[in-house]
């Protein structure tokens, strides 16, 4: 019989629809058979014009010893108050039954197909089995492993039962120990969730990642995601910056024990001048202007080795072609944008382990290390491990730079989280209207992001200053040697 993991998380997954009007009415209804009151805030405009966003929040904590959570029925409570100050249409479930849940989910997703975005949370238990995530209702024995797709809520169903049309941004918050009965040991050193197979386009998954019995509880009323995350809300950030800042937020807090792991994409939505404005963008828009970057290859330098190519698929694959042939076989696409118009692409390389003087790594010395990116498989002892025995050195992140117009680098500095979040959350192929495009107004450059672990430290810092330039860094690497040899 398969091992199967069970993660108690204070889960969340939100789906939002962003909507600009006010007066909203709350009603009260009892929806389950334990006569439990759930809530529906409904948004009481019916213009056509008005750009409509639905969230629907489920908060668990109600099971039987020794299963009964803290925080889920207050983080809905905390998150459903800064939705509705934002102006979304709120639906409420707080310690239903699994018919009701799905009652509830289902109605969600009919209203759902009438907004333009939307926003699912859940806090409660969670389960993994198969490979799969399920969310757990308070009822849930789990006497048996046979049993989970009976008593529990098949999170993959959700998902790809949401319109594919319309932007969805799901999280999962928090994992917490495990004693349903059928669950018979912990796997310290496993993720605490089941890795999505298949992302719907459109759709932006989080998963709060905890492991064994660490942060159980907290001190707060609220988990640590819902805390940060409903004060990020309200900061008018675009969407992936509220959840990296929540995410850096929770990690500094947890001294790296909690962590956010994302997938698939997001529009570039933020709050601007008190209404919800969605800005005309390809999916996955690279922060702009871009990050301050450790050190930089300026369009002087690069853009003549790319004179030979008329149309920026052409740039792309030259530059592609010199990556492959290097082992950077990973990267990520962002389109480049300023709000409403497209000016180009971005292409992020994955997280490299690089020597002193910045050469590359061998792969058998863990240039590639998966360690390196999954900072959310936290195990106890591992942490421990981390404290006392660092796998120090020098990391890597380039980003190579297509665009038609001149940019200067922001203040905003990037962590490593972010920077690794890069080749997870960007596209994997370059849009084909982009591709067509002619190239001959646009200019390539690059951007390093250099990250150094000191001996007995915690976290990789970013080098604001590498000491070597970018020039340096394209040619330790060998990029410089592919770009010039393969025209």
């Amino acid at each position: 019989m398969k091992v199967l993991k069970i993660y108690i998380k204070s889960s969340i997954i939100l789906l939002i629809t962003l909507c600009t009007s006010v007066g909203f009415s709350q009603v009260d209804r009892v929806t389950s058979p334990n006569s439990r009151v759930s809530q529906q805030v409904y948004d009481g405009s019916t213009s056509q014009d008005i750009f409509k966003g639905v969230a629907l929040l489920i908060g668990n904590d109600a099971y039987s010893s020794p299963n009964k959570l803290k925080t889920p029925v207050h983080d809905v409570n905390l998150i459903r108050q800064s939705l509705i100050d934002l102006g979304y249409t709120v639906i409420i479930s707080k310690n239903d039954d699994r018919s009701t849940m799905i009652r509830f989910m289902n109605d969600f997703i009919n209203k759902s197909k009438k907004a333009d975005l939307t926003f699912f949370y859940y806090a409660g238990h969670t389960v993994q089995a198969n490979e799969k995530n399920y969310l757990v209702p308070i009822e849930a024995k789990l006497l048996d492993e046979t049993l989970i797709p009976d008593e529990s809520i098949d999170l993959d169903w959700f998902i790809q039962s949401l319109d594919t049309t319309k932007q969805n941004v799901i999280s999962i918050d928090g994992c917490f120990p495990k004693r349903f009965p059928f669950y018979v040991s912990v796997d310290i050193k496993k993720s605490c969730f089941a890795i999505p197979k298949k992302v719907p386009s459109k759709t932006f998954i989080s998963f709060t990642s905890l492991q064994y019995e660490l942060l159980s509880t907290t001190s707060r009323r609220n988990s640590s995601f819902s805390h940060t995350f409903s004060k990020e809300l309200k900061t008018g950030r675009n969407i992936y910056d509220v959840f990296y800042n929540t995410k850096a937020s929770i990690k500094r807090e947890t001294r790296g024990r909690q962590d956010i792991t994302t997938f698939g994409n997001a529009s570039y939505i933020r709050w601007k001048d008190g209404k919800f404005s969605k800005i005309t963008a390809m999916q996955g828009s690279f922060p702009w202007p871009p990050p301050k970057a450790s050190t930089t290859v300026t369009p002087e330098i690069l853009t003549p080795l790319f004179k030979d190519f008329n149309t920026l698929g052409g740039v792309n694959s030259h530059l592609i072609s010199a990556l492959r042939n290097l082992d950077y076989s990973d990267k990520s696409y962002f389109s480049i944008s300023d709000g409403t118009t497209n000016h180009g692409f971005a292409i992020a390389t994955k997280l490299e382990q690089i020597n002193e003087d910045r050469s590359s790594k061998k792969s058998e010395e863990g240039r590639w290390d998966e360690r390196l990116l999954n900072d959310t498989k936290f195990s106890f002892g591992g942490y421990i491990s981390s404290l006392f025995f660092p796998r120090k050195g020098y990391f890597r992140v380039i980003v190579f730079v297509i665009t038609d117009i001149n940019y200067v680098q922001s203040d905003a500095t990037v962590g490593r989280d972010q920077a690794i979040s890069w080749v997870q959350t960007g596209h994997q192929e370059l849009d084909s209207k982009i591709a067509t495009k002619s190239s001959q107004n646009y200019r390539v450059s690059a951007l390093i992001y250099e990250y150094k672990l000191s001996e007995n430290d915690v976290r990789a810092k970013l080098n604001k200053s590498s000491g070597y330039t970018g020039p340096d860094h394209l040619k330790k690497s060998q990029i410089w040697r592919e770009l010039t040899q393969h025209k």
